[in-house]
């Protein structure tokens, strides 16, 4: 997710069009995604940084299970 899209949600968040469930969610992502663009910044291995950000995506995924979509 680029910088400008990120703002553009949390703004939309703040807003009030979004639920903190789903504020909650995009932040998870969003550092999820910062943490892939480091890895790849480091040169480690591909897979391995594609690995760490499916983890990452999946527990953001387990702690927001609760959210139900129509909170959205």
């Amino acid at each position: 997710m680029t910088p400008l899209a990120f703002a553009i949600v949390v703004a939309a968040a703040l807003g009030g069009c979004a639920s903190r469930c789903k504020q909650a969610l995009v932040k998870c992502r969003y550092e999820c995604e910062r943490s892939y663009q480091l890895c790849q910044i480091q040169n480690i291995d591909n897979w391995y940084c594609r690995n760490q950000a499916g983890n990452c995506n999946a527990k953001c995924d387990d702690e927001n299970a609760g959210c139900s979509w129509w909170h959205w």
